[in-house]
């Protein structure tokens, strides 16, 4: 399993992020030294900010970032707000970011979401608009949105409009919540179970090493749709 070892240590959390990148999306990009990418740069980078810069640079430089991301790099700060910029949409409207103030001062910092304020009602360009406790939940909970079959070998079925199996996280080893989520995992079996749809369900992924397993996880999580 990959998350069984998944605590409140950021590095812990970042190996299992690897693992999980590496099975679910077939990257395992080397990554850039530190050293090399404060040089890069110009600003100082620790705990999971550097991780995520390591990441994000190891996969560019590979030319896997589309393996990955539907989203766009972006390390500089965002205009109007006292915030790093660590990923930035592909129609440049929303920024996910890190307060200054925490990229040194906290191993894994909240991001905070920034919208761009089409409507000119604020005196900044861009405004906050949520934030998830710490980046390694964020980046977790951004991987599982975008999972799909083709980005690694493992089977990966969505569900949007299916009710949950009464207690189906008990029966699972491995259960943690992230962002407004909750993750659970069996030997090759993998669930994300997401927030409420406005069909009152919640939007749910699925993956599976194989049919059979996939078969199975599927009946432990969602209630089979009766006609």
């Amino acid at each position: 399993m990959i998350f069984d070892s998944w605590t409140d240590e950021y590095e812990a959390r970042w190996a299992c992020l690897r693992a999980f990148l590496k099975k679910y999306y077939g990257v395992a990009p080397a990554l850039p030294s530190q050293q090399e990418l404060e040089a890069d740069l110009g600003i100082s980078l620790r705990g999971s900010v550097l991780a995520w810069v390591q990441l994000l640079e190891g996969l560019a430089r590979e030319g896997r970032w589309r393996d990955v991301f539907r989203d766009n790099r972006s390390f500089d700060p965002v205009p109007d707000i006292d915030a790093l910029s660590i990923l930035v949409s592909g129609e440049d409207d929303v920024h996910w970011g890190v307060l200054w103030e925490h990229t040194l001062s906290m191993d894994d910092p909240p991001v905070h979401f920034y919208n761009y304020d089409y409507f000119g009602e604020h005196d900044t360009s861009f405004v906050e608009g949520g934030l998830v406790p710490t980046l390694t939940e964020w980046a977790l909970d951004y991987w599982f949105t975008y999972l799909s079959d083709h980005k690694g070998s493992s089977k990966v079925s969505e569900y949007r409009n299916n009710k949950i199996q009464p207690g189906a996280s008990s029966a699972f080893p491995v259960v943690f919540s992230v962002a407004h989520a909750t993750v659970l995992e069996d030997e090759g079996m993998l669930a994300y179970i997401g927030p409420m749809t406005t069909q009152g369900t919640p939007v749910v992924k699925l993956a599976a090493d194989d049919e059979e397993s996939m078969k199975t996880l599927r009946e432990r999580i969602i209630v089979p749709w009766v006609p």
